[in-house]
């Protein structure tokens, strides 16, 4: 796959390990990266909230409020912002935890090779794109959907009106012998309205 570029891309490293910190920082704006750091989870969501950073690096063991704790604040607050969890004091169950949680990856401390890290981020941001594209071209199927309804409705809005205006029972179905649509004396008389009606068939209504 291609590896995201650093440049623009924001990381909020989140330990309160200031050396460990520091070095992170250092080697990830020698890459390109913007850096911003915090010492704890408080202020780290603080940060979150403030300057909405691209990807987050997030210890488990810290002061104050942990990494477990602010995980699950983090994926419900923006869950297309990976979280990579970066811990050498956490078990098994913490890792299997922390991705239950919503963590995109876990990383785990002392970290020998920097660029082992750079290549997580990079997986990790180009994920985050691939899913961000996915949504928008899911988003932009269903509104076009909804305008090409839309458009339906109006068009034949004449017709379903003559056919609510004629008293005898009226209904069409597909060839499953499921509902497509009816008239107002059709829904009088199974007594549902037809949104209930389309979909489903005689032995599912009666």
């Amino acid at each position: 796959f291609v590896m995201t570029a650093a440049e623009n891309i924001t990381v909020l490293l989140v330990e309160d390990d200031s050396i460990l910190r520091e070095s992170v920082a250092a080697y990830l704006e020698d890459s390109g990266y913007g850096v911003l750091g915090a010492e704890n989870g408080r202020v780290g969501l603080e940060v979150f909230r403030k300057q909405q950073p691209d990807i987050v690096l997030l210890d488990l063991r810290m002061p104050v409020m942990d990494g477990m704790q602010l995980l699950p604040i983090l994926v419900e607050e923006a869950r297309e912002i990976p979280v990579i969890i970066v811990s050498g004091m956490g078990t098994r169950e913490d890792s299997i935890q922390a991705l239950r949680l919503g963590a995109w990856d876990y990383i785990t401390k002392p970290i020998h090779d920097m660029a082992f890290l750079e290549h997580a981020i990079g997986r990790a941001l180009e994920r985050a794109r691939m899913m961000g594209e996915l949504r928008q071209y899911r988003e932009g199927v269903e509104s076009l959907v909804a305008e090409r309804t839309a458009e339906l409705k109006e068009q034949h809005a004449p017709l379903q009106s003559l056919i609510n205006s004629i008293p005898d029972l009226i209904f069409y179905k597909d060839e499953q012998s499921n509902y497509l649509g009816c008239n107002k004396a059709f829904e009088a008389y199974c007594g549902k309205p037809e949104e209930e009606l389309i979909g489903h068939n005689d032995t599912g209504l009666f």
